[in-house]
C-alpha cells in the first residue's frame, strides 16, 4: 500500500492550494492509507520478466507505477520499488540467481507524455532493497541483458534524451556487476539504442538497432543518418554495420528478435519508406523482406516489438494495438485471440515460458494478462489476472468524491466512503480519451473540469451528466 502515500501527498498539496486551513505532514500522524479503487484497469506495462525455473515468480515494470512482484503467477502483486523512480522501462532477472534483479528507468515507448528516468538499479534480495548503479543521464533505457555465463557482465541499451541532444546514449557495458560502465557503441548525440539482442548460442555475439529521433513540444522526428543495424562478435568491443538487403532511406526505429528454437534466424522489424519485417539466415550478412503489411508500420515509436517463440520454430508474436501471431516465420500474421479477446488494447510487453510456451504473460496499457492455453489455433482468449498498478489524483469536499484520469480510459469519479465498503460499481466513468488532471469548480462542486490528450479540456456536470468541450 506504500504507493498510496503519493495519494495522501496529493490530498495534502491540493488542501494547501485550495483550503484556508492547509494540512501539515505531521497532522497526518499515524494515519494509514486505505484502498478505495477503482480496480477496473491499471496503467501502462512496459516490460515483464519471469523466472525460467519458476514461472510463478515474475516482475512487472510500469510506465508510472514502478516495479511489481508476484510469486503466484500474478494472482497477487506487491510493489517493490516505491522509494525510487517510478518511470520504469525494463526489468531483467538473473536466471542464474533469481534474487538478482536489474531495473532500467525512463520508459522506452517514447510517446509525448513519458517521464524521465535516472539510470539503472540492482537488487540482490528479490526486490526488497535496491542500489542505484549509475547511468544517471541516459534518461530512457530500452534493454538490459545479463551475460548467462558471467552475471558480473551487464549490457544496457539506452535511448538517451527524447527532447534534446545528449551523449549518454547507445550501449553501456559493465564487467564488475555495475560498479563501472563503458560506452561500447555510440553513434552520435541524437541516436540511441532502441533494441539489443544476444545470440542464444554465443554470448559474445550481439545485434543492436540504433535510432536517430527527436521529440519537441510540437513535432516528432523518427529516422535520420544515425539509424542503423550493427553486429558485434566480441562482446561489444567492436561493431560492424549491417546493410545488405535492408532499407537505406528514412530508416527509423528497428526492433530485433531471435529464438533459441531457430538461433540462425534473425528478425528485424524496420520502420522506413520500405518498412517491413526482414529476416536473415546468415548472421545478418544479408536480409530479405518477409512481410510488409500494416502491422510492420504500426506506430513504430510505440509498438516497436517483435518476439520469437523460444520453443516453436517459425512462431512470432507482434504486440501492437492488439496481439498478432505468425506461424510461418513472419510471412503472414493473424490475431492471437478468438473473437477479439477481452484484453485491453495497446500491447508493449510479452514473456513466453522457455519450457512451456503455452504459458505467456502479456503487458498492455490496461494491465497484466496470462495465458495457459494454446494461442494458435486458440480455443479461448487470454485471461485477465491482475490490475493493481493505477494511481489517482484526489480532491474533494465532506463527504467528498475522488477524481482521477486513466490513460485510454478517460476520467473517473468515486466516493471516499460507501456503506458496506467501496465497490467497482461505485466508480463512474465521466469522459473519454486519455484521462489527465481533473479539478472540481471551487464554486460549484457538481462541475468538474477534465483534461485529455492534445491539450484539450472538457467540462462535466455530476448531476446532469452533461459533457461540453
Amino acid at each position: 500500500m506504500k504507493p498510496l502515500l503519493l495519494f495522501l501527498w496529493s490530498v495534502l498539496l491540493f488542501s494547501q492550494t485550495y483550503s484556508q486551513f492547509p494540512l501539515k505532514p505531521e497532522q497526518l500522524g499515524t494515519l494509514n492509507p486505505r484502498f478505495i479503487g477503482p480496480a477496473a484497469m491499471s496503467g501502462r506495462i512496459t516490460d515483464i520478466d519471469a523466472s525460467n525455473k519458476n514461472p510463478d515468480l515474475l516482475y512487472v515494470a510500469s510506465a508510472g507505477g514502478g516495479i511489481w512482484k508476484s510469486t503466484n503467477s500474478g494472482t497477487s502483486f506487491k510493489s517493490v520499488f516505491n522509494k525510487h523512480n517510478q518511470a520504469t522501462a525494463v526489468v531483467t532477472m538473473d536466471q542464474k540467481d533469481n534474487n538478482v534483479i536489474w531495473v532500467g528507468t525512463g520508459e522506452q515507448w517514447v510517446r509525448n507524455s513519458i517521464s524521465v528516468g535516472n539510470g539503472v538499479y540492482k537488487s540482490t534480495d528479490g526486490g526488497d532493497t535496491w542500489t542505484h548503479m549509475g547511468l544517471n543521464n541516459t534518461q530512457h533505457i530500452s534493454e538490459i541483458i545479463i551475460d548467462p555465463e558471467n552475471s558480473n557482465i551487464i549490457y544496457v541499451a539506452t535511448l538517451g534524451s527524447v527532447f534534446s541532444a545528449n551523449k549518454d546514449r547507445g550501449i553501456f557495458k559493465s564487467i564488475d556487476g555495475g560498479k563501472s560502465w563503458k560506452n561500447i557503441l555510440y553513434v552520435d548525440e541524437n541516436s540511441g539504442c532502441a533494441s539489443l539482442i544476444m545470440d542464444p548460442q554465443n554470448p559474445q555475439i550481439f545485434y543492436a538497432a540504433m535510432w536517430d529521433f527527436r521529440r519537441t513540444g510540437w513535432n516528432f522526428r523518427s529516422g535520420g543518418k544515425g539509424s542503423g543495424l550493427y553486429k558485434s562478435l566480441n562482446g561489444g568491443e567492436s561493431w560492424s554495420k549491417l546493410e545488405n538487403g535492408l532499407p537505406k532511406d528514412s530508416v527509423g526505429r528497428i526492433a530485433l528478435a531471435v529464438s533459441p528454437a531457430t538461433p540462425n534466424l534473425i528478425y528485424a522489424l524496420v520502420e522506413a519508406n520500405q518498412h517491413g519485417l526482414y529476416r536473415s539466415n546468415n548472421g545478418g550478412e544479408s536480409w530479405e523482406k518477409s512481410y510488409s503489411g500494416s502491422l510492420s508500420n504500426e506506430r513504430p515509436f510505440y509498438f516497436a516489438l517483435i518476439v520469437a517463440d523460444p520453443v516453436e520454430k517459425g512462431r512470432l508474436y507482434k504486440p501492437g494495438f492488439s496481439l498478432n501471431v505468425s506461424n510461418d516465420s513472419g510471412k503472414s500474421f493473424r490475431s492471437a485471440f478468438v473473437s477479439g479477446g477481452n484484453v485491453h488494447s495497446d500491447h508493449h510487453a510479452i514473456w513466453i515460458d522457455p519450457t512451456d510456451n503455452k504459458n505467456i504473460y502479456l503487458g498492455t496499457d490496461g494491465g497484466v494478462y496470462i495465458s495457459m492455453i494454446k494461442v494458435i489455433p486458440g480455443e479461448s482468449p487470454l485471461i485477465s489476472l491482475s490490475h493493481n498498478i493505477t494511481m489517482w489524483l484526489s480532491t474533494g469536499k465532506l463527504p467528498y468524491n475522488v477524481y482521477g484520469g486513466l490513460q485510454d480510459n478517460g476520467a473517473w469519479r468515486g466516493p471516499s466512503s460507501s456503506p458496506g465498503g467501496i465497490t467497482n460499481s461505485d466508480w463512474k466513468n465521466l469522459t473519454y480519451g486519455d484521462g489527465f488532471n481533473l479539478i472540481p469548480d471551487p464554486y460549484d462542486p457538481e462541475v468538474v473540469y477534465s483534461q485529455y490528450q492534445g491539450g484539450n479540456l472538457m467540462r462535466f456536470h455530476n448531476n446532469s451528466g452533461e459533457v461540453r468541450t
